[in-house]
């Protein structure tokens, strides 16, 4: 690991699934592993594509423990947690707001055959979803 950090890797780099090194870390209780990347600048509030941070799935009590914190230590309360969280949403419900005021298509398929609606049904971002269907995006987009 601190080979890899040594050499540039990226400590918040993220796979398909939006997981983080320190995800995978903290959800096998690795906890030296946590506390280099932390050290390194890991993002303690990367969120998955399944909406969790590392915190939320680690099990291990020491581990956690390291993390939480950590995130007291930087002053990270459950309010910016909360809106940390919630922001991938945010932002793709202000982009679509910005698209449809300037009038741009909505059901506009991306590269890979995807629709907006797709992509907020994929992430589970219900109300990106409502407003797209609301502008009278097809739900039957395939």
């Amino acid at each position: 690991m601190l080979l890899l950090l040594s050499h540039g890797a990226d400590v918040n780099a993220q796979d398909t699934e939006q997981w983080t090194p320190l995800h995978a870390a903290a959800c096998c209780a690795h906890i030296n592993v946590v506390k280099i990347l932390i050290a390194h600048g890991a993002n303690l509030l990367a969120v998955n594509a399944d909406g969790n941070m590392p915190y939320d799935i680690c099990d291990d009590e020491t581990t956690l423990d390291a993390i939480e914190s950590e995130m007291a230590a930087r002053g990270i309360t459950q309010a910016y947690i909360d809106d940390q969280r919630g922001a991938p949403e945010k932002a793709m419900l202000d982009d679509m707001k910005s698209l449809h005021q300037q009038g741009f298509p909505l059901d506009a398929r991306q590269p890979d055959g995807s629709t907006y609606l797709h992509t907020a049904a994929a992430n589970g971002y219900y109300d990106v979803a409502a407003f797209l269907l609301r502008c009278g995006v097809p739900a039957t987009s395939r």
